[in-house]
């Protein structure tokens, strides 16, 4: 099983001791468990411009797509 973490907070303080601990827990549960971790400070994502082209066109037309496109291929390949 592969899961993906996304942090969104600009550290690892908390938050990250939480995941921590929800990731121990499930791999006493499960061992064979693949964790990919994201953290959002890292990839320098620009801020919305508000053109609201995602909704309109598609996701292909944000002008930030570039910057997130490899966060968007991650997210579709999550299986709910």
């Amino acid at each position: 099983m592969n899961i993906l973490i996304i942090n969104g907070s600009p550290r690892k303080g908390n938050t990250w001791e939480v995941v921590k601990e929800i990731k121990s827990f499930l791999n006493t549960k499960e061992s064979s468990i693949q964790f990919e971790e994201i953290h959002l400070k890292d990839n320098n994502l620009p801020f919305c411009k508000g053109c609201y082209n995602c909704f309109e066109k598609g996701e292909n037309y944000c002008p930030h797509f570039r910057e997130y496109a490899e966060l968007l291929i991650k997210l579709n390949h999550v299986t709910v």
